[in-house]
């Protein structure tokens, strides 16, 4: 598994660790799309069927996850759609870098199936007792 590289190009590229930023950004976008993918696959217009946080979060690691869903939500703020509990919980998650760059993994389902998941992942923390000081936060 991938480790998450949590800082921006610019700090990589200072630490000479570019090539792990790289690496951690392909990894995000593939995370992206295998949520998409099996959120297309698994949707039946009513509801999600099937294990999307659990297989995700074994591929991806809790983390990447997490920061998947972080960025889809604050990179759409704006969007009323998300709900109030979600943009908190992604603001304080993650203090996600090089805003410029993020859209490329933002997820690209419905805001709604986006919440139900984001909602579900955050059970799912607490189910795992998962916390990291300095990283995400169970709010």
């Amino acid at each position: 598994m991938i480790p998450l590289y949590p800082y921006s190009f610019s700090v990589a590229s200072d630490r000479d660790e570019v090539e792990q930023w790289r690496e951690s950004y392909r990894e995000n976008i593939r995370c992206q799309q295998f949520l998409d993918k099996r959120i297309s696959e698994l949707f039946d217009g009513w509801s999600l069927h099937g294990e999307v946080i659990d297989e995700a979060c074994a591929e991806f690691g809790i983390d990447r996850v997490g920061w998947v869903f972080a960025n889809t939500i604050t990179g759409n703020d704006f969007d009323g759609r998300y709900r109030q509990d979600n943009k908190i919980w992604a603001k304080t998650a993650y203090s996600i870098p090089d805003e410029d760059t993020n859209v490329n993994f933002e997820l690209r389902s419905h805001p709604e199936i986006v919440n139900g998941l984001a909602s579900q992942f955050r059970d799912y923390l607490l189910e795992q007792d998962y916390s990291e000081e300095g990283g995400m936060t169970l709010q």
